[in-house]
């Protein structure tokens, strides 16, 4: 016999389903029916299928009756290559298999919809309906489908309850240490997990947890902390579960929080965006950094350089990052700034960790709180971009409904935007401005060739790089080390005054000539005179841009 596909005619997931066998089905195996109609009814008799059945779709073929993940397996194997092997997913036990499956059929009306009638097959497609002559048939009081005024939890009570209560430990207590006048609280809040996590490391974990974060998120602190968040988070959600009854998450509860991820989120992709945008946070190689060869580069270092030497793909990349920080700050168009964050964080987290940038941690819980702000319509998205059906809008209630209190609240968050929007342009312009790619260069800034080194103990230098936007000082020497030396450059008195561990060097420099440096002075009591010639200008910043290329430049 034929496999027969029964399906519930008013679900617009299992109409899509059945148009989606049809178009595959070139060799018309299937015959279909809705699960409402008589010809089902019959088929099933005939079949001698048990009377309780499930009510999304189900299969009768010659070897039986099939509902639940076994129907969809058993579908997929008739349909031939490459459908079929899907079948291979029987390896994964009947449970977990039928609880996805029961998990999707549950919420399916909910999810993609449904209709007043059973589907009508179009006159190409009667001949394979077997209920294609029966009148069409009109479910009768179809529950209304308001839009949702609410979003609901993608997870259930008790995981929702931990999402909740692990991201409040991890974000709290962002905005408030980026606030002039309450950021004393944020200090006070490091101040006491640096009490706590350091004795947890050495007892519990038996690691050295005393290397607070400064620059990098990715220290044995920030990993000791998280697994004490972990802790605290189920400890949390046990209690409160508890304590709820095991009700699910209040709406209200679950968009407050949702709130409090959306500013969290926009705030720092607006920082990092803007920043971007000046450009400042990537600088423009300088000497110091054209001096290196690739392989002594870091892979850190080599992505700082590779984004640095573009202003434009900088500007490219955070200006992603800002227009979806931006966008979350209104719920209206939080599900769009949620999906350009997710995919401009996809490649942040990325770039982090294959270039081993040590902010991996904190990349991947913004990318998880975009995600956060994605799932719960991740159903109307599948539906609408993946199934074509078309999918209710949703009107969501306000959160606060006394007029006073939202005009407040307006007010607030338009200041709290105008400051996340001012802020990180106003440090990004002082920096560009001041040591950026915007920054005027003096006479000393440029790579210098060694013509002469006349030396004590050291041994001798082969190639100098001055940075005089960051009065840095980098030489290499003949035997292939080097060495970076900050200091201050006084152009009056012409002396290049340097740091190195405790102690402090003057060189005094000249010109000879307009591209010969001279260098004389002592470098930890080691008299030096150093004769240099301004080397050109390396080819990673003067290549430059060219619309017509007859040859790949490729060096």
């Amino acid at each position: 016999m034929q496999p027969i596909v029964l399906f519930d005619g008013i679900c617009s997931l299992c109409n899509s389903a059945v148009a989606w066998l049809i178009e595959r089905d070139r060799k018309e195996v299937f015959r279909f029916a809705s699960l409402q109609s008589d010809a089902a009814a019959q088929a099933l008799a005939a079949a001698d299928a048990p009377e309780s059945l499930p009510d999304s779709m189900v299969l009768i073929d010659e070897t039986g009756v099939y509902t639940r993940s076994d129907a969809a397996l058993r579908i997929a194997k008739h349909l031939g290559m490459p459908w079929s092997l899907a079948y291979l997913g029987r390896v994964l036990p009947r449970p977990l298999r039928d609880w996805i499956y029961a998990l999707i059929a549950k919420h399916r009306y909910r999810w993609f919809g449904k209709t007043d009638t059973c589907r009508v097959p179009s006159p190409a497609e009667r001949a394979r309906f077997l209920d294609a002559d029966e009148p069409v048939r009109v479910i009768a009081d179809p529950p209304p489908q308001p839009a949702s005024t609410a979003t609901p939890a993608p997870l259930s009570g008790l995981g929702s309850r931990f999402l909740i209560a692990y991201f409040l430990l991890y974000m709290f207590p962002m905005p408030l240490g980026s606030i002039p006048g309450v950021n004393v609280f944020s200090q006070l809040y490091q101040r006491i997990w640096r009490l706590i996590v350091p004795p947890i490391g050495e007892h519990v974990f038996g690691v050295d947890a005393t290397t607070f974060p400064a620059g990098s998120g990715d220290t044995t602190f920030n990993y000791v902390q998280l697994a004490v968040f972990l802790v605290l988070a189920l400890m949390i959600a046990g209690v409160w579960q508890w304590r709820a009854r095991a009700v699910a998450v209040a709406a209200r509860t679950w968009e407050l929080f949702r709130i409090y991820c959306r500013f969290y989120l926009g705030a720092y992709l607006l920082y990092y965006g803007l920043v971007k945008v000046l450009p400042a946070q990537f600088p423009y190689p300088g000497p110091e950094r054209l001096l290196n060869t690739i392989g002594e580069t870091s892979p850190m270092g080599l992505l700082w350089t590779f984004i640095g030497a573009s202003p434009g793909y900088q500007i490219f990349g955070g200006a992603g990052e800002a227009i979806g920080g931006l966008l979350l700050f209104w719920r209206r168009t939080t599900l769009l700034g949620a999906l350009v964050s997710a995919g401009v964080l996809t490649n942040v987290v990325a770039l982090n960790y294959f270039y081993d940038v040590p902010v991996k941690l904190f990349s991947s819980h913004l990318l998880l709180v975009a995600i956060i702000l994605i799932a719960p319509d991740v159903p109307r998205l599948l539906s609408l971009l993946v199934l074509r059906l078309p999918t209710s809008p949703r009107v969501d209630t306000p959160v606060f409904r006394d007029p006073v209190l939202r005009r407040f609240l307006a007010v607030g968050q338009t200041c709290l935007l105008l400051f996340f929007i001012i802020s990180p342009l106003w440090s990004g312009y002082s920096r560009v401005t001041q040591s950026g790619l915007l920054a005027p260069t003096g006479e000393l800034h440029g790579i210098y060739q060694v013509e002469s080194f006349s030396h004590g103990d050291n041994a001798s230098w082969t190639r100098v790089g001055i940075n005089d936007k960051w009065n840095l000082l980098v030489f290499k020497r003949a035997d292939g080390s080097g060495e970076r030396l900050r200091g201050e450059i006084d152009t009056e008195a012409e002396t290049f005054t340097m740091k190195r561990d405790e102690s402090e060097s003057i060189l005094v420099y000249r010109w000879l000539d307009d591209d010969t440096l001279e260098l004389t002075g002592s470098l930890e009591d080691d008299e030096l005179t150093v004769v240099l010639r301004r080397d050109e200008e390396p080819l990673l910043t003067s290549r430059g841009f060219r619309w017509v290329n007859e040859v790949p430049y490729n060096r």
